[in-house]
């Protein structure tokens, strides 16, 4: 019901958004599922010849949402499905995964759409801080060669031929976003990486899409975007307190019309969206992707804002 009200147009699904967290507390439990459960057992030999069809051979970059609920009937264990992928995109390839983590002294999101944080010290560490984004991602965090950023927010971990680089400059400046210069979701996107969702939606976790706002964030037509984070890095003998850009959360939460995106993408063939094996498969190519927002640019695409927030 709400999907097919929130279809009939973009300016519905904020409207619809906006009563959502304004009385999240009433609502919040007939949130759904993220994941997109199998009917039947996964045959994952299915996903992975999939993939080749898809261009994603030795020497591809792969950025992976997913979630190992959907991929559990595989009979096969996260290592083994990190050990699949990884021999998938052999000694030239690349697999990242998201890590984003959950800070002890942030308040819940539904409290803090428009608060200043910037007073707030939270301290990430790369190798112990709590990670929301799956099983998956935390298996890869545990392989050996995997090189995890310490850039704060939406932290990403990698293996393979272009992790080291990836990661290398994510915190040498202060003040950039979390898809900015020197992130590694805009080093994806300069090497073309091919985004997948492996048992999710996808659109609802496309975090690579933020490069369009924070890699060219002059272009970027509203104001007042972000908030000011700090952070105390600290890995292993490594220290380094960091301020950070930080979209304020009322953004996504009011304004993103996310399913009209989902439908968008998909007529424009920007997003591939097909049932693999027992288990939903989406593919993204990451700099199609960003070509496809940065025309839209001007509008806040795909916010729904109100001009009265313009520059």
């Amino acid at each position: 019901m709400y999907e097919k009200i929130a279809l009939i147009s973009p300016y519905v699904e904020v409207e619809l958004r906006k009563i959502y967290w304004k009385n999240v507390g009433r609502f919040k439990k007939f949130r759904p599922k993220r994941t997109i459960a199998p009917k039947d057992d996964v045959s994952w030999d299915q996903v992975v010849s999939y993939f080749k069809q898809n261009g994603i051979i030795n020497g591809t970059l792969m950025v992976l949402h997913s979630s190992y609920e959907a991929l559990q009937s595989s009979n096969l264990s996260p290592i083994e499905i990190i050990s699949s992928l990884r021999s998938l995109l052999g000694n030239e390839g690349t697999l990242a995964m998201p890590v984003i983590r959950k800070y002890k002294n942030e308040p819940p999101i539904e409290h803090s759409l428009n608060i200043d944080l910037s007073n707030t010290i939270s301290t990430y560490n790369p190798q112990v801080s709590k990670i929301v984004t799956g099983i998956l991602p935390f298996y890869l965090t545990k392989e050996k060669g995997a090189i995890i950023s310490r850039y704060p927010l939406n932290s990403m971990a990698a293996i393979g031929r272009l992790a080291v680089p990836m990661m290398a400059d994510n915190i040498i400046e202060d003040d950039l976003p979390p898809c900015g210069r020197n992130s590694s979701w805009a080093f994806c996107v300069e090497n073309d990486a091919i985004v997948v969702g492996l048992g999710i939606d996808l659109t609802h976790s496309l975090t690579i899409l933020h490069v369009a706002e924070d890699l060219f964030m002059e272009e970027w037509p509203i104001k007042n975007w972000y908030r000011k984070r700090v952070f105390d890095i600290v890995d292993g003998d490594f220290y380094k307190r960091i301020s950070v850009l930080e979209r304020k959360p009322v953004w996504g939460c009011f304004y993103y019309a996310e399913l009209n995106l989902r439908n968008s993408l998909r007529r424009n063939k920007i997003l591939i969206s097909k049932n693999v094996g027992g288990v939903a498969v989406d593919i993204v190519h990451a700099k199609k992707l960003i070509d496809f927002l940065r025309l839209r640019n001007s509008n806040g695409y795909p916010y729904c804002i109100p001009k009265k927030y313009y520059k």
